[in-house]
Order: C-alpha cells, then sequence, then structure tokens
C-alpha cells in the first residue's frame, strides 16, 4: 500500500471530508524520530489496507499544523469519518500504533486487516476482558514477582 502525502490543498478532500478511517502522521524532515517512525506507516499500510495511511510534512504545510494544534513531531491523528478519534505523540512501538488503531476500527474494516495481526490483537483484548484472562494476567503477574523476589534474595 501507499503513504500518501499530504498538504493544505487536498487534505480536506483526503480526510475530512471522507466517509473513511484515516490516520495521519505530522512530520518534519530534520526530525530524526520522525524518520525512525516513517517505516511503521508502511508497515501499518500494508498490514490493514482498508484504512488511508497518510503523512504531512509541518514545515511544508504550517496552516495544518497550526490547524491541528501541532506542537511535536511526530504526531499521529487517528480520524474516522473525518472526526478525530485520537492522537499519538512521539515515535511510539508498532504494537502500540496497532493496537490504538485496532481499537478503533470500525468492524468491516477488520476483514481487510491481515490476518496475522487480526488474532493477534483480538486474543490479547479478550485475555484481558474476561474475568479468567484477567485471572490469568494476575496469576502471571504474581509469580513473576515472586521470582524477581527469589533471584534477589538468592544473590543479595
Amino acid at each position: 500500500m501507499v503513504v500518501l502525502s499530504l498538504n493544505s490543498e487536498n487534505f480536506d478532500e483526503k480526510i475530512t471530508k471522507q466517509d473513511k478511517f484515516a490516520v495521519v502522521t505530522f512530520s518534519a524532515d530534520w526530525c530524526g524520530p520522525c524518520r525512525d517512525f516513517a517505516p511503521k506507516l508502511y508497515s501499518l499500510s500494508k498490514a490493514i489496507p482498508t484504512i488511508t495511511v497518510a503523512k504531512v510534512n509541518v514545515d511544508e504545510c504550517p496552516a495544518l499544523s497550526k490547524q491541528f494544534a501541532v506542537n511535536g513531531v511526530p504526531l499521529t491523528i487517528i480520524f474516522d469519518a473525518g472526526k478525530e478519534l485520537e492522537r499519538i505523540t512521539g515515535n511510539v512501538p508498532e504494537d502500540y500504533l496497532m493496537k490504538a488503531i485496532w481499537k478503533h476500527l470500525p468492524k468491516e474494516l477488520h476483514s481487510g486487516s491481515s490476518d496475522e495481526t487480526q488474532q493477534s490483537t483480538d486474543s490479547k483484548n479478550n485475555s484481558r476482558r474476561t474475568p479468567s484472562g484477567l485471572a490469568n494476567l494476575l496469576k502471571k503477574a504474581g509469580q513473576a514477582i515472586r521470582d524477581a523476589f527469589s533471584h534477589l534474595k538468592e544473590n543479595w
């Protein structure tokens, strides 16, 4: 898939006036974290080809930066039907980005995403939402704490 390059002339046409799900990252060429974040956008566009993935260069589009109150880059905004749903600031890990998108992604768009991404996210979410899933997480956390204390005690 492709990551669209947006500017003041095409932003409304491609994002705010569309009845589509979109992820837009505001970035700058001089920004190291932005350069590190760019491959994640391409991975995202491949993993979920049913959504619009785009980027805006803040230096080339100061009016858009002001309109969306961009105070730092990279800044990723998740839109659905032109409405802002969530902001993610910084060069976040790819799985964090995917989880943030997945929780807002309309069910009808799930079919276009990769099976691996969908199953991974679904199983993680389901295991946390059920009482038995929560109990298992708490058991694992408790065991990890006991192991850590045991290790400290032995090596003190």
